[in-house]
């Protein structure tokens, strides 16, 4: 194992005190350009200067979520499955329709009926205010 020195000065007076840290002989496993150094990381904290991390991670096997489910996401999804979703997803838009066009009918249906019902009650109106009407 090998000891770095680090150098490091005090504000009040300007001794150098040493700290010996042990040292790694493997290779880094740091991505390049990624990753702050320590002595960066304690300067920026000092110095008030930390950027903020902004970066919000997304990790694909979290918790499930069946609000914002996606089976497209699925490893095993394949063209087969999205043909059934499309299929699933006209059967149910027919159906659908096919409600929409029964409630709709039904509405004209109950308005002819009450237009029938008005000429009939209208019909029987004029009829007994001719009967009342004085020659």
């Amino acid at each position: 194992m090998i000891y770095k020195v680090y150098g490091f000065k005090n504000k009040p007076s300007s001794n150098l005190s040493r700290s010996f840290e042990p040292v790694s002989d493997l290779p880094s496993l740091t991505v390049p350009d990624q990753a702050i150094s320590i002595p960066d990381l304690l300067e920026k904290y000092v110095n008030g200067t930390l950027l903020p991390c902004e970066k919000t991670p997304y990790y694909a096997d979290g918790d499930v979520s069946f609000d914002d489910f996606n089976p497209t996401l699925s490893p095993d999804f394949d063209l087969v499955d999205a043909q059934l979703i499309k299929e699933d997803l006209e059967a149910r838009f027919a159906e659908l329709d096919a409600q929409k066009k029964a409630a709709l009918q039904k509405d004209a249906d109950d308005v002819k009926a009450k237009l029938i019902e008005y000429e009939r009650i209208k019909a029987l109106y004029d009829e007994r205010s001719e009967e009342e009407k004085p020659e």
